[in-house]
């Protein structure tokens, strides 16, 4: 491995790092850190080949993580983008034959990026159907891969959201506990509040207050210790909206 493999390497840990930060922080405070992700990919740009498809995707992905300086791309800004992505890797991809092909991680996070995009534009049925077939796109190809456990969890947990707001909420706890056995067999515990999160909210749908209850306050306290400030925030919202408790977290 060269110094300068090693470099783009060393901006991408700690571009994914910030990413990660940037997702967690309410969007008032997101300008200040865009712009040192930003410098950071102009970084990495400068040091990747033309023909660098794989660094030059994640590069593009990562521009459609953070908008623009005024704001999210809107959503069809942000198909149009997320297609020519997948397209720098996989030439032929077509989204009606999205199960034709094998993806790597980036390539299946971008997928996801599509699939909310639908949902945020409230197409539901496009989202969870592609959804859905991406679930069965990484069972049939993926199982054997070293990163199968963050794979089946990120699509996991996008699935299960739009599941609960069809009000699919059976399906929706079937997949969440899936979901929460994959990350701790997998030491994936990035998904893990919000999988109980979803679980808590599809039991109050069901009328289960107590099971609710619990499970808002196991996912606060984790979100407590990720410090993830965020979905601590909305979490002691529903539960005051939804339950009249005070969290205790």
């Amino acid at each position: 491995v060269s110094e300068h493999d090693v470099e783009i390497q060393k901006l991408k840990k700690s571009i994914k790092a910030d990413v990660i930060e940037f997702e967690k922080t309410e969007q008032v405070d997101r300008p200040q850190l865009r712009e040192r992700v930003m410098a950071k990919l102009n970084q990495m740009e400068a040091l990747v080949d033309e023909d660098d498809a794989i660094n030059r995707q994640y590069i593009l992905s990562t521009q459609v993580t953070l908008g623009t300086p005024d704001g999210p791309y809107t959503p069809a800004q942000r198909r149009r983008l997320l297609e020519k992505a997948i397209r720098m890797t996989v030439p032929g991809f077509q989204l009606a034959k999205v199960e034709s092909f094998r993806y790597r991680l980036e390539e299946m996070t971008l997928l996801n990026k599509l699939a909310r995009t639908f949902s945020m534009e409230g197409k539901r049925e496009e989202a969870t159907d592609l959804y859905s077939r991406l679930l069965l796109n990484i069972e049939n190809n993926s199982c054997e891969m070293e990163d199968y456990g963050g794979i089946f969890c990120l699509i996991a947990y996008n699935y299960a959201i739009n599941l609960g707001l069809a009000g699919r909420y059976a399906e929706a706890l079937e997949l969440v506990e899936r979901g929460q056995a994959t990350c701790v067999r997998h030491n994936q515990f990035l998904h893990l509040p919000g999988f109980l999160a979803i679980q808590a909210e599809c039991q109050f749908f069901l009328g289960e207050w107590e099971k609710s209850a619990d499970l808002y306050i196991q996912a606060g306290y984790l979100c407590k210790i990720l410090k993830n400030i965020r979905d601590i925030e909305i979490l002691r919202q529903e539960m005051r909206e939804r339950l009249q408790m005070d969290p205790p977290f």
